[in-house]
C-alpha cells in the first residue's frame, strides 16, 4: 500500500531553495579548497590538452606539476587539491577537478 504525501507548495519551494544553497556552498568551497581561480583553471586546463593530446598521460601529475611550478605556485598544496578533486593524474585533473562541473 503506497501513501501519498501531499507537501505544501511553500514547504517545496523552501526544501528546493535550501539544496540549492547547498549546492551552491559546495561549489564555493570547491573553488576555494582548490585555489585556483576560473583563469588559472582554464590555462592549466589548455595546457594540459595540448601537451596530453602530444606526449599522452603516465598516470602521474608531471605535467601539472611543470605548470604549476613554472607560474610560482605551490605545488604540495595544489597536488594536495587536485587529488582531493579527483585529480591524480594529469587526464584527470582534466577529467576531474573543474568545480563547476563536479560540485
Amino acid at each position: 500500500m503506497m501513501h501519498t504525501v501531499l507537501v505544501d507548495p511553500g514547504e517545496a519551494a523552501r526544501r528546493k531553495a535550501l539544496r540549492n544553497a547547498y549546492r551552491e556552498q559546495q561549489r564555493v568551497g570547491a573553488w576555494s579548497a582548490l585555489g585556483l581561480d576560473r583563469a588559472e583553471l582554464d590555462a592549466l586546463y589548455d595546457w594540459l590538452d595540448e601537451q596530453l593530446g602530444a606526449e599522452g598521460c603516465d598516470h602521474s601529475l608531471r605535467l601539472t606539476e611543470v605548470w604549476a611550478l613554472e607560474r610560482g605556485m605551490d605545488w604540495p598544496t595544489l597536488r594536495e587539491a587536485l587529488g582531493d578533486a579527483g585529480g591524480y593524474c594529469d587526464c584527470e585533473v582534466l577529467a576531474n577537478t573543474d568545480p563547476d562541473q563536479t560540485a
